[in-house]
């Protein structure tokens, strides 16, 4: 038994589970106040129409940005299982302290916006076919 996406979910279930309880689980809302939550957020709010210009840029070149899974092959079952002849790219601005600075260059605005969150984790364009499915994950 290799260790793949699905056996690697199984395997962290119980951890979820622990991290649910301790955030609330069921009674956790669904969608947080970003004002109280994150404030920051807000400045990717003011800066929409930049944000859109350069994802629109960017859609250009659709046919050169990688596909989910060929990045994280961690990702290939919710990337590649479902439709596999349509595509869920992503074009990345910042992933776990990583700043590739080719993509960043091509979305300076977007960049800024982003650098101005405290605690980011990971941030990108998700770009997918029209009639892609993606499964729940």
């Amino acid at each position: 038994m290799g260790l793949n996406y699905l056996n690697l979910v199984s395997l962290l279930d119980g951890i979820n589970w622990l991290y649910d309880f301790h955030t609330g689980g069921a009674k956790r809302p669904v969608f947080f106040d970003i004002d109280e939550t994150c404030p920051a957020l807000r400045g990717l709010d003011r800066g929409f129409t930049a944000i859109r210009e350069e994802l629109l840029g960017l859609l250009a070149e659709k046919a050169s940005i990688p596909r989910y899974h060929d990045l994280d092959r961690m990702q290939n079952y919710i990337s590649n299982t479902v439709d596999p002849d349509k595509n869920w790219k992503v074009f990345y601005l910042y992933a776990m302290g990583e700043k590739p600075a080719e993509n960043r260059e091509k979305c300076p605005r977007t960049s800024a916006l982003l650098d101005e969150i405290p605690g980011l984790f990971q941030a990108f364009f998700s770009i997918l076919d029209g009639g892609k499915s993606v499964p729940a994950h």
